[in-house]
């Protein structure tokens, strides 16, 4: 991210104006990708360069192999991006470092008798010969998807929802701190662990998914993609099949919130029964329950017909108890509506 005096003397330097030389850097993804701008630091989905004066620590500046054998080469902005795991032009999934030195990208550092920064600061092999690793087809889809909705700050969901890109990622990294936590790591094994063919990894809890290896990365993005095709259909069923709850993925989130269009179909189907149960289909699951020998408590009924516990209030409780009551005409072992009959011993 550039100072202003930077972006000011590069425009004096260059003839170009400073608002097209301002339009290359990350700043204009503020209000997009990340919320505000702001030199140094870390920031929602951008990866970390380590800088440690003229040194580069970390891999933050991925690249395609493919890009950089044009005759002018050059690091693209959206390399920076740690949702993006993959060039959506040439299919190919993005490297990361030299692939003979394994040094972090530091194209700052490249000679200038090299004449490209498309070659390796400190053992001068070609960026572009590195191996080219495919993607697959529902990846490029995805990488495709998510170009697009950084430059038109809109997404449309399957079922036809538009949702702010802000607010679509920010639902992203909901699911990525879900998948890598003990929890979610069933879920993540089982949306991607067979595709890509590797054990899911122990990822570490206090650090953001910008601090993720690509490798890693990849898994997360393709996890978080499979939950949200077809939405909201792949989402709840993976909920149900896994037994997801609104507070595991409420967890961690300032003030435990969840972005309004995630929150609405969590606070929907996730906390809220699955279905409106009727009283009528309340009364039959008692009877059954009588019938079988078992008090139909509060928590008993509930767990019958696929409620939560407090979504039955006593008033409802009793009320249904008293229609019970009637239907059988005085059949009943016990009646007791407000509490569970006493434990006997023995």
């Amino acid at each position: 991210m550039a100072p202003t005096w930077l972006v000011e003397d590069l425009a004096a330097c260059t003839g170009a104006s400073v608002q097209r030389v301002s339009a290359t850097t990350l700043k204009q993804w503020e209000g997009v990708v990340f919320d505000s701008f702001h030199l140094g630091g870390t920031k929602e989905w951008l990866l970390p360069l380590g800088i440690w004066h003229r040194k580069r620590r970390r891999f933050g500046l991925q690249f395609c192999p493919q890009c950089l054998t044009s005759d002018s080469p050059y690091f693209r902005r959206q390399w920076r991006l740690g949702f993006r795991i993959g060039c959506a032009r040439h299919g190919l999934l993005y490297a990361d470092r030299c692939p003979n030195c394994s040094e972090p990208i530091a194209p700052h550092r490249t000679p200038l008798e090299f004449e490209s920064v498309a070659i390796c600061w400190k053992c001068s092999t070609n960026l572009s010969e590195s191996p080219q690793v495919p993607l697959l087809p529902e990846e490029r889809r995805l990488q495709r998807m998510l170009n697009n909705a950084v430059k038109s700050g809109v997404i449309r969901t399957a079922d036809g929802s538009a949702i702010y890109t802000s607010l679509y990622l920010k639902g992203l990294r909901v699911f990525a701190r879900y998948l890598w936590s003990k929890r979610g790591r069933a879920v993540m094994r089982d949306l991607v662990g067979r595709t890509l063919k590797r054990s899911v990894p122990i990822f570490s809890r206090h650090a953001g998914i910008e601090f993720q290896s690509l490798e890693d990365r990849r898994m997360l993005v393709l996890a978080t993609g499979r939950l949200l095709q077809n939405w909201p259909t792949s989402f709840l069923e993976i909920c149900r099949r896994h037994s997801v709850r609104g507070s595991d993925l409420r967890s961690g989130q300032p003030r435990g919130t969840l972005p309004y269009w995630l929150e609405c179909m969590v606070a929907e189907h996730i906390d809220a029964p699955h279905h409106l149960t009727g009283q009528e289909e309340l009364i039959e699951a008692s009877v059954y329950l009588f019938g079988c020998g078992i008090y139909p408590s509060r928590q008993r009924l509930a767990e019958i017909v696929g409620m939560h516990r407090n979504s039955l209030d006593t008033p409802a409780y009793i009320a249904i108890m008293r229609r019970v009551e009637e239907r059988l005409e005085g059949q009943l072992p016990f009646l007791a509506p407000l509490q569970d009959p006493p434990a006997t011993s023995g």
